[in-house]
């Protein structure tokens, strides 16, 4: 069976498959009913022979029987010859009852042809009938007659012949009929075939006509073709609009993307950059190219901050707004905005982190330096320049502050008004700048001896104070 169904899948074309399968039906019922009918032939030839040996055994009998009882058997071969000519007998042979042969004849012999074998299921060559000459109850000859298998070969070769010969005008016409009807059948197919090419080529807006078919199925299958067609090209149209609609989206984010301020960073589960956007390069110096696939936690100098990156905590990871400091390749510190959150799949399966960093490298700097000068202002605002103690303005604030906590402790303090005697005698006599130094002296004697228990302040030209906590005079 697979060998056949190979055979019948061998030809490309409708109409060859088609041609071929009724080939095959009309071979196969043609050979069966050739052999039908020559097994009947040959079942009825074999009868008839029988039939007509039995009786020309039957004719000659009593007249062979007379001749070997008187014991002249001179004629027999005349009388024979008579009755030997008809093709089926192929030979005839006579004896006594002891053996001796007293006639024979051999005819024209032919071998049963292989069709004649396998048909009649014997070997003709041995298909005899014999019979006994008997005379007053004893056996005095006997006559055999050989069956010829010319007729029966020559009724089964007739067979066979006209039956190859119907087998074959029935296929020719067969063939021509399918050829016919197939192609009325298969010249829409090839018109649908035609337009699914176009299709497939590109072009989607092939015209589908509808063809005029007596086929109602035909009808269907082009109508369903072009409700098909009409349903592609209304999808194709919007796939393309889809497409466009896309398109503007991904330029749209691709510009917003890169011309942010922040770096957009994002990294896989493992804590590895996949994706920055050209911010990194013009914030660190550092390409886009050289930066992805390496750990994210390279960049962190932070140890609290690096122990969020780890593998371990990164799929818990949200942080909001958090300043930290980021090192690059050549050293420089970047101060950044960090926002980093996880990111999950529908599935809830962590998928990796999407984050930015801000930079705000310039308003740390401005801090720290406003920060600096603002200690410089409050310095020069609370201290004396000329000695570097506390001034009047410091003093006067810092007393109110140390009396309301002693008096809360109930603790003692000592305030004393030092002033120096003669000083403006020294700065008219020696001048100011050697008055400054006198006053530059006192004030590190004093805070010499006062050391860490006592607040000192110069008030103001030569008077100084000092608080003491705890202290009686």
């Amino acid at each position: 069976m697979e060998t056949i169904y190979k055979i019948i899948r061998g030809p490309a074309t409708l109409r060859a498959r088609m041609g071929l399968v009724i080939s095959l039906l009309i071979l196969v019922t043609t050979i069966v009913v050739t052999i039908a009918l020559a097994a009947q032939t040959a079942q009825t030839q074999i009868t008839n022979q029988k039939r007509l040996v039995n009786g020309l055994v039957s004719l000659v009998e009593p007249t062979v029987k007379h001749m070997l009882t008187r014991g002249d058997t001179s004629e027999l071969n005349n009388y024979m010859n008579r009755f030997i000519t008809d093709p089926a007998i192929a030979g005839v042979r006579i004896t006594t009852a002891s053996g001796i042969e007293l006639y024979e004849h051999v005819g024209q012999q032919e071998s049963p042809s292989w069709i004649t074998y396998l048909l009649t299921q014997t070997r003709f060559d041995r298909e005899s009938i014999k019979k006994d000459i008997i005379h007053a109850g004893k056996v005095v000859g006997r006559i055999e007659v050989g069956l010829s298998h010319k007729p029966l070969n020559d009724s089964i070769s007739t067979i066979v012949i006209n039956g190859a010969l119907v087998c074959t005008v029935l296929v020719i016409i067969s063939l021509l009929l399918v050829y016919s009807l197939l192609a009325r059948f298969t010249a829409p197919l090839k018109q649908l075939a035609r337009i699914a090419r176009e299709v497939s080529r590109g072009n989607w807006s092939p015209e589908i006509k509808l063809i005029d078919s007596g086929s109602r199925e035909i009808q269907e299958l082009n109508q369903a073709f072009r409700d098909g067609s009409a349903a592609m090209l209304h999808y194709i149209h919007s796939l393309e609009e889809t497409r466009e609609l896309l398109e503007f989206s991904e330029n749209k984010l691709r510009t917003l993307i890169n011309g942010m301020h922040e770096i957009l960073f994002e990294l896989d589960t493992e804590g590895t950059i996949c994706f920055l956007n050209p911010v990194w390069k013009r914030l660190t110096g550092v390409s886009v190219e050289n930066t992805l696939g390496r750990p994210f936690r390279e960049f962190l100098t932070e140890q609290d901050i690096i122990k969020l990156f780890s593998e371990k905590f990164l799929s818990q990871l949200s942080v909001k707004n958090r300043e930290i400091c980021i090192s690059t390749d050549n050293g420089d510190p970047i101060w950044v905005t960090l926002e980093a959150s996880a990111q999950y799949d529908a599935d809830g399966n962590f998928t990796g982190v999407i984050g930015t960093l801000g930079d705000i490298t310039e308003s740390v700097e401005l801090n720290k330096l406003l920060s600096k000068y603002q200690d410089e202002l409050y310095n020069m605002s609370v201290t004396d320049p000329l000695t570097g103690l506390y001034n009047r303005r410091h003093f006067d604030t810092r007393l109110e502050v140390i009396l309301s906590e002693q008096l809360l402790r109930k603790q003692s303090v000592c305030l004393m008004l030092i002033d120096l005697d003669g000083f403006k005698f020294i700065n008219d006599t020696y001048g100011h700048p050697f008055g400054d130094q006198v006053l530059k002296t006192t004030a590190n004697t004093i805070k010499h001896f006062l050391g860490d228990d006592g607040y000192l302040a110069r008030l103001a030209g030569d008077e100084f104070a000092v608080i003491l906590k705890n202290k009686d005079i």
